[in-house]
């Protein structure tokens, strides 16, 4: 009996060390294995991968908004759906190559490549035909397209501006080589109007105005996702990709008024086709802060398509220019002519000639000015009174700054003295950059010092032998009636972050005092005395000041002939004027060179009135329906609803809803808007909606509808429909109505014709 427990017992032992013994051997093949795979064939493997693909996705955030100082957009971004496809395989050739590879020997060397080669086309995702044309029957394009993207092995954009529901059809389907990236279209909701400041974006880089000189702001940051994948297949596993997150961009508040900026465009694109000069600028300033309120440059582009040329302007320009010259006319468009572009300012500069006589030398107030028609600069130089005919004779100084008597201003100069007046210009800033935040300005010339000769010297005191730049010259001459400082003229008021929160604030950014209290306010005085002299200027609602201003050129430049088949004239008409003149809160310089008709700077006396009076206008119209808390609303989201409904709503919350170019139906569904739901805006304001005509529409209910009275309203909306009745009324449609269908789709009438 002990015997048989002990041969029991020994059994048992001997069953367990077996079990043990087999679990020991997996462990360490297990071990061997997996050392293998870890060490020794870990780069073998690594390889392998990275000979397949390594993944970097660039993550771009959306770039900033450009909002003019009452928060209205000047630069938005449109967001769409783009659909792209990877290389695939034929499912049978798929299936074949699968089949084949289980044939191969893994384990001998020589068939190491070949192994690697199948394994890298199987790791393709396959396609069918079938699926395919159902692709291309969702999306709206070519199935023999598609199908010679995927025989060749080919990748790309397949559909641009992919409707949401269409997207959605699409990922039903389920397919591993489509794929889509949401996209964004800078759009610019005013046209050609301030494309000159704003600029554009071209492959996501700012390109001129505000668009590149804050690029590094508007763009934001953008990051990079990193991760190894079999071409077509899924991510391998053995290693992590680099992460780095993109930057969030800002967007920029502006000092521009949109209805200001309006208002100067309209003047002066009005002034533009009745005189047909070679260019136009103008700058509406705040002249106490150097805020720019309004900057326009003629001829102007469209920042949404800034190669094409079709505006009225481009139109005069092309039928008179050799078509070699086309590309160069083009590219002149995007320079602001306000920074980029210098010209003796004439007249308008006799404003700091008097300014500095009357700040350096207090008797050149009381002093009287002789014109006899023409006067001696330099031995052998003479040069004349636009008067000489009718020289003006004694004037006192405030009569010589009406009179703009170029003699007159010979002697002032004289009274004031080189060395003074060289130093008191440059205190001006002239000869240099005046710092405003746009690219590509440039600094004007003025190179005069005390031993200038007076052949040189006494032509500045009217504004020749200097050159100046638009901005600069308005900047210089607002501090004549602001109080006697320089302000450096800007652009930009706020900066916020995505959700439109405060960042940065802009303050007025004081360089210089140039001139006293006393002397400034004289210069208001004379500026509005001037206007007094001019019936032109007359207004029962305004108080101005003005100065114009008119320079002759030394050679034609304008392509224009004028109806005696010569060049127009030879010269650059400008005008400085305020508003209101006794305590200015705007300035103006307008300039137009080689006009066709008139030739000097009296000829914007009309359109400098008109800009002021629209402004005040404007102001007493705000101010009479002044915006309180309770007149700002939420902004409804009407994008994927059909524009009737659209309509509805915003007629409800007091919104004008403004529809975007092109043919629109009323059951047309809306794809985009401005501004976008969420935020807040005034009550009265409008919001602009975008559709696409050639896409979708909400089938209308036409029961009970007269046919004949059905089919007119489908025909004037663009809604196909097919009926095989002649007359009666509709008791059936096909699809229902409220039901979202393709433009290519019809509906089908049925009537209670017998």
């Amino acid at each position: 009996m002990d015997n048989k427990d002990k041969n029991k017992g020994y059994g048992t032992n001997k069953k367990i060390l077996i079990f043990i013994s087999f679990i020991a051997f997996f462990v360490l093949l297990y071990i061997i294995i997996l050392v293998r795979l870890q060490i020794f064939d870990v780069n073998s493997y690594k390889s392998k991968a990275e000979k397949v693909i390594v993944n970097k996705d660039v993550i771009y955030p959306d770039r900033g908004a450009i909002y003019d100082r009452n928060r209205k957009p000047l630069a938005a971004n449109l967001q769409f759906n783009t659909a792209y496809i990877s290389v695939a395989l034929p499912r049978a050739e798929k299936q074949k190559l699968l089949a084949e590879l289980q044939t191969l020997d893994k384990s001998d060397v020589n068939s190491l490549a070949l192994v690697e080669k199948y394994e890298t086309r199987t790791s393709l995702p396959d396609y069918s035909f079938d699926e395919v044309e159902d692709l291309a029957s969702i999306l709206g394009i070519n199935t023999n397209d598609l199908l010679h993207m995927l025989e060749n092995e080919i990748s790309g954009q397949i559909a641009s501006k992919v409707p949401k529901d269409k997207k959605q059809e699409v990922e039903k389907l389920g397919l591993p080589y489509i794929y889509f990236r949401t996209e964004s279209e800078r759009y610019y909701p005013n046209q050609e109007i301030l494309s000159s400041t704003l600029g554009y974006v071209e492959n996501g880089v700012g390109a001129y105005g505000l668009e590149r000189y804050y690029d590094e702001i508007l763009a934001g940051k953008k990051g990079y996702e990193e991760f190894f994948k079999a071409i077509g297949g899924t991510t391998l596993a053995f290693e992590s990709g680099e992460n780095i997150p993109s930057e969030k961009a800002k967007n920029l508040v502006t000092t521009i008024d949109e209805d200001y900026q309006k208002i100067l465009y309209d003047n002066l694109l009005q002034y533009f086709k009745d005189q047909t000069p070679m260019y136009g600028a103008a700058i509406l300033t705040d002249p106490n802060t150097g805020e720019v309120l309004a900057m326009e440059s003629l001829p102007s582009y469209n920042p949404n398509s800034p190669r094409s040329l079709n505006s009225d302007i481009d139109k005069l320009f092309l039928n008179a220019i050799d078509q070699n010259d086309k590309d160069s006319y083009m590219i002149r468009r995007w320079n602001n002519i306000n920074v980029s572009s210098v010209y003796e300012p004439g007249s308008t500069f006799k404003a700091i000639t008097t300014a500095i006589g009357l700040d350096q030398n207090h008797e050149i107030e009381h002093n009287e000015y002789t014109c006899n028609g023409y006067i001696e600069i330099s031995p052998g130089v003479t040069i004349k009174c636009w008067r000489a005919h009718n020289p003006h004779g004694v004037q006192s100084l405030r009569e010589a700054f009406s009179n703009s008597c170029n003699p007159a201003f010979v002697g002032i100069i004289d009274d004031i003295g080189k060395e003074k007046f060289v130093e008191s210009t440059r205190s001006f800033k002239f000869g240099e950059l005046t710092g405003i935040d746009l690219p590509n300005e440039v600094a004007g010339v003025f190179n005069a010092t005390k031993e200038v000769k007076n052949v040189d010297f006494r032509p500045m005191s009217y504004g020749h032998s200097i050159s100046t730049t638009p901005i600069q010259q308005i900047s210089a001459l607002n501090a004549t009636i602001n109080g006697g400082i320089y302000y450096r003229p800007h652009l930009i008021k706020e900066i916020l972050d995505e959700q439109n929160n405060l960042v940065a604030q802009a303050k007025p950014q004081e360089v210089a005092r140039v001139l006293s209290e006393k002397s400034s306010a004289t210069m208001r005085e004379y500026f509005e005395y001037n206007a007094q002299q001019t019936s032109a200027l007359k207004s029962n609602e305004i108080r101005m000041g003005v100065k114009t201003g008119t320079t002759e050129l030394v050679s034609a430049s304008s392509v224009f002939l004028d109806k005696d088949n010569e060049f127009p004239n030879k010269t650059i008409v400008s005008i400085f004027a305020t508003f209101p003149s006794n305590a200015p809160k705007y300035s103006l310089l307008i300039l137009f060179s080689e006009t066709q008709r008139d030739a000097l700077g009296s000829s914007l006396y009309p359109v400098t009135r008109n800009i002021f009076e629209e402004i005040d206008k404007l102001n007493n119209n705000r101010a009479s329906t002044e915006i309180g808390v309770g007149d700002f609303i939420r902004i409804p989201n009407l994008v994927e609803l059909p524009v009737y409904k659209a309509r509805q709503i915003t007629e409800q919350e007091q919104l004008e809803l403004k529809l975007s170019e092109g043919s629109v139906s009323e059951f047309s569904i809306i794809k985009t808007q401005m501004p976008q739901a969420n935020g807040f805006m005034e009550r009265k304001g409008f919001i602009e909606v975008f559709t696409d005509y050639n896409s979708q529409f909400e089938v209308p209910n036409i029961i009970d509808m007269k046919l004949e009275d059905a089919q007119k309203l489908l025909t004037e909306d663009g809604i196909n429909f097919e009926t095989t009745n002649k007359d009666g009324i509709v008791i059936k449609q096909k699809p229902d109505a409220g039901t979202i269908i393709n433009k290519n789709e019809k509906i089908v009438i049925t009537t209670d014709e017998q």
